[in-house]
């Protein structure tokens, strides 16, 4: 089954101005044919002064499925538009997709969002037994009592070597072989903070963190990477994309370029072209590698070249 639909919304820069950050605005909800209870909608969030984020927004149902489609910003001057395709999964509750951020005052008080989405491969999951997955059985190995520690200075962290062995390569090295490591149960790490690693292997056991900042949480992305922690990098790298600012913007470009984060360029190439006038005169801006600034110019410069098409077609 194949179902497709367009919900449409207009927003006045009054009304977008008089939300408090995280708030939205929300389109009507809309059902989904052939599904009894099965709603759709879409939310525009204020993310700053002048940019929204769009999320599409899914009432619970046992049903997983896909949502293709595409995002429109419109107004009398210009027109954004982004693709999306995502496979959805609302059984655990109502969902907000995250699309995509853009600016959507820049040249006009009021603007349209239109968002045209086809749902498909609907796939009902109520009678099929729902999955294990690793983390259901690291939560149940919590009781087991701790055979490791984690040094940083005179701090310690008790651990478990089977949870260290299965999040981290770089661990699994240091207690497979004929190691210091190995022979101690102890792993000694000097080269980041006591607060950055608990914040790091509390996450990797599902418990509560003490990260509040984006330093604290660009921290824990270098010391993923560091110890090839590949699903909390992918979390964090997706996490501190949205939550981009200007004034962490040069922080988190050195680690895409020296990475060289394909997907991460082109959001912070992105995320340049809509606000380099605050960008360009900062000192962490001056003194950033002169090799990633020419390429964030590149960069934006095929990112223009790509919206040049939409912003010169006739707005409807």
């Amino acid at each position: 089954m194949v179902f497709q639909d367009i919900a449409e919304t207009r927003i006045t820069y009054k009304d977008f101005t008089s939300l408090a950050i995280g708030e939205s605005i929300k389109s009507s909800e809309r059902p989904i044919t052939g599904f009894k209870d099965l709603r759709w909608a879409f939310h525009l969030v204020r993310h700053d002064e002048s940019m929204c984020r769009v999320d599409l927004w899914l009432s619970p149902t046992d049903t997983v499925f896909r949502a293709k489609g595409t995002v429109e910003i419109r107004s009398y001057r210009e027109r954004h538009t982004r693709a999306f395709d995502l496979k959805v999964d609302p059984t655990r509750g109502a969902i907000l997709m995250h699309s995509f951020i853009c600016q959507v005052f820049h040249c006009s008080p009021k603007v349209n969002a239109v968002l045209n989405v086809t749902f498909s491969d609907f796939d009902d999951r109520k009678k099929l037994l729902s999955q294990c997955n690793s983390f259901d059985f690291l939560i149940h190995s919590m009781d087991f009592p701790t055979d490791a520690r984690i040094t940083v200075g005179n701090n310690s962290l008790n651990v478990h070597r089977h949870v260290l062995c299965m999040i981290s390569p770089v661990f699994h090295a240091a207690f497979a072989y004929d190691t210091k490591e190995a022979k101690t149960s102890t792993i000694d790490i000097k080269e980041v903070d006591f607060a950055t690693v608990k914040n790091v292997i509390d996450a990797c056991y599902g418990r509560e963190y003490n990260a509040k900042t984006f330093d604290d949480f660009m921290d824990m992305l270098k010391f993923a990477d560091m110890y090839e922690i590949k699903p909390l990098i992918e979390k964090l790298e997706v996490f501190l994309a949205d939550e981009l600012k200007v004034d962490s913007f040069c922080v988190f470009a050195d680690y895409a370029w020296n990475l060289d984060k394909t997907d991460l360029k082109l959001k912070l190439a992105e995320f340049f072209s809509e606000n380099s006038s605050e960008i360009v005169n900062r000192l962490d801006f001056v003194n950033l590698d002169q090799n990633i600034s020419t390429d964030i110019d590149r960069l934006v410069a095929d990112f223009s070249k790509k919206l040049l098409p939409i912003k010169l077609g006739t707005i409807h």
